[in-house]
């Protein structure tokens, strides 16, 4: 997760529970984990819970991503480019050919 390049907001000490929006301030949801890198340790994927009493949860990259003055996460994606990607199984465990298709799908690596 990176810093706002116009703003200078901190990063959340902890994601969980963090509400996220996308650029346009569209709330997405929640965060509900947070997958990260296995030789870095820095978070590499927001686990965005949404929906009513059917919750969804997606994958989101945590990269690009950025707190506004609200301490929200504004990630650099609409609902319908997260809703088209796999839902996270209940262990949030990406094995690597779902992590390569979700790169894939979002752009990232």
């Amino acid at each position: 997760m990176s810093e706002h390049s116009e703003s200078h907001h901190d990063q959340p000490t902890s994601f969980v529970d963090h509400e996220v929006t996308d650029p346009s301030g569209d709330t997405l949801g929640r965060v509900s984990d947070v997958v990260s890198d296995d030789q870095t340790l820095e978070p590499k994927w927001l686990v965005v819970e949404s929906g009513g009493l059917r919750k969804h949860s997606h994958f989101v990259p945590a990269e690009g991503s950025f707190t506004d003055e609200e301490g929200r996460i504004v990630v650099p994606y609409d609902k319908e480019s997260i809703a088209d990607t796999m839902e996270a199984g209940r262990d949030h465990v990406l094995m690597p050919q779902e992590e390569r298709e979700l790169g894939s799908h979002y752009g990232v690596e």
